[in-house]
């Protein structure tokens, strides 16, 4: 007859009471990152017709403004309460810095999803969030984002390439197959979708690629999946591999960061030409303008 060994058994994870509460915490916290990614989906897609116009009408160097109509988006009011429990049992954690500060980040991105379309409410709190563009470029540094985007418009040339990669297509090269092909290499399995309503080039979620449904140059295909992947794809998988959850829906600030590490990674690859940089700079002159109150003609 088998005796019962009278040690006791090692609990399991979720016997532990803390731990129980860093699964809620991470549960909640998940809830909340997903409702916020709405706003992802509200401000990236729209009609294209409208985004060609928009385009067409600013190279002929005329006066136009954007029919794009953005609706608030309704936060549910459990999602208040799930942050305000959130907050509780993050003050309680291991990391209670990390996850109270991407909390705090959470609740403006909703509160600018309940403002869409609002543009005196949503602009203090986007600047919050991203910046307006005239931070310095280091804590001790004379110059700032803005001078930088100054000097790289007024030295670096303008040159473009020819569009001729499809976002998608059977018999020949393509932006679709070669988003997988650089996911393969990093054994990531991913799906890549094209998304014709995409105003951007490109955009991921957890394990997906939505790509616009239109040319691209060579280069900026390679530079795309360099971005996409490599960047963003990538880290997410980091994330989601760390013990506690705010890695996995990305610490505060990460948006920044993300986007610092994939521009980055297009710099190793020798992809970040005069047209890519002549376009960031582009994009934080615009931006700057934005939170200046210029209109979009202007």
């Amino acid at each position: 007859m088998n005796e019962v060994s009278s040690q006791r058994a090692r609990p399991s994870f979720f016997e532990h009471p803390r731990a129980r509460l860093r699964a809620e915490l991470d549960v909640g916290l998940r809830r909340l990152h997903a409702a916020a990614r709405r706003l992802l989906g509200a401000t990236t897609h729209s009609d294209p017709v409208e985004r060609n116009r928009l385009v067409q009408s600013v190279t002929r160097g005329e006066h136009v403004k954007p029919r794009w109509q953005w609706k608030p988006v309704a936060v549910e009011r459990g999602l208040w309460l799930e942050l305000a429990r959130a907050r509780l049992l993050a003050a309680d954690s291991e990391a209670a810095d990390l996850y109270l500060a991407r909390l705090e980040e959470l609740e403006t991105e909703l509160l600018i999803l309940e403002s869409l379309g609002r543009s005196k409410q949503v602009r203090p709190m986007a600047a919050r969030l991203f910046g307006t563009g005239s931070e310095r470029l280091f804590a001790d540094a004379e110059h700032s984002i803005l001078d930088a985007a100054h000097e790289i418009l007024a030295n670096t040339p303008v040159e473009r390439e020819p569009k001729t990669i499809p976002a998608a297509s059977t018999d020949r090269s393509n932006l679709r197959d070669l988003m997988l092909a650089y996911a393969k290499h990093v054994r990531l399995h991913i799906a890549v979708k094209v998304d014709p309503d995409l105003i951007a080039n490109a955009a991921v979620g957890e394990r997906t690629v939505f790509i616009a449904d239109r040319l691209f140059g060579a280069r900026e295909a390679q530079r795309l999946a360099t971005h996409e992947v490599y960047g963003h794809l990538v880290s997410a998988f980091n994330g989601r591999t760390q013990p506690f959850g705010v890695f996995a829906v990305g610490t505060a600030g990460s948006y920044g960061d993300q986007e610092g590490v994939a521009i980055y990674l297009e710099e190793l690859a020798g992809l970040l030409d005069p047209f890519r940089q002549r376009t960031l700079a582009g994009r934080l002159l615009a931006t700057h303008a934005m939170h200046a109150g210029v209109s979009f003609s202007d």
